[in-house]
C-alpha cells in the first residue's frame, strides 16, 4: 500500500476506534454509524477490508467487551445470574449491530469475540455463584 492508502487506512482505523468507543452504558447509534456501512463497502471494493477493518474491530471488540466484563463482576460485583442475562443481551446487541453494517464473516466472528471477552475468566467464578 503506498502513502496515500496508508494514510486513508490510518484515518479509518480512527474513526473504527471512535465507533467502538462511542458505545456507551446507554447504547445510542453512534451519529457516524451510517457512513460505517459506506465505508465497509468501500473497503471491500478495494480488497483491503480484511487488514484495515475487521482486524482492528474485532482487537476493539475484545477489548471492549473485556473492559465490560471486567467492571461489571470485579467493580461493580454483579451476581453471577445478572452477568449472564447482560451478557446475553450485549451479545445480542452486538450482533445485531454487525449485522446492519457487516458481512456475515464478520458478523459471526464479531458475536464470538464478544462472548469470548465477555466469559473469559468467569466460567469457574459463575458454576460456583450460580
Amino acid at each position: 500500500m503506498g502513502y496515500m492508502g496508508e494514510e486513508r487506512g490510518v484515518r479509518s482505523l480512527v474513526f473504527i476506534s471512535s465507533v467502538r468507543a462511542s458505545y456507551s452504558s446507554i447504547r445510542q447509534v453512534h451519529i457516524h454509524r451510517p457512513f460505517l456501512k459506506e465505508l465497509v463497502s468501500h473497503l471491500f471494493t478495494h480488497y483491503v477490508y480484511d487488514t484495515i477493518f475487521e482486524r482492528h474491530f474485532v482487537e476493539q471488540t475484545q477489548e471492549y467487551f473485556s473492559k465490560e466484563s471486567y467492571q461489571m463482576v470485579e467493580v461493580e460485583k454483579t451476581k453471577a445470574k445478572l452477568f449472564l442475562a447482560h451478557c446475553n443481551q450485549r451479545t445480542n446487541e452486538e450482533q445485531g449491530r454487525a449485522r446492519d453494517l457487516m458481512p456475515d464473516g464478520t458478523v459471526a466472528l464479531v458475536k464470538d469475540t464478544a462472548i469470548r471477552a465477555l466469559f473469559e475468566g468467569r466460567l469457574e467464578w459463575m458454576a460456583k455463584e450460580g
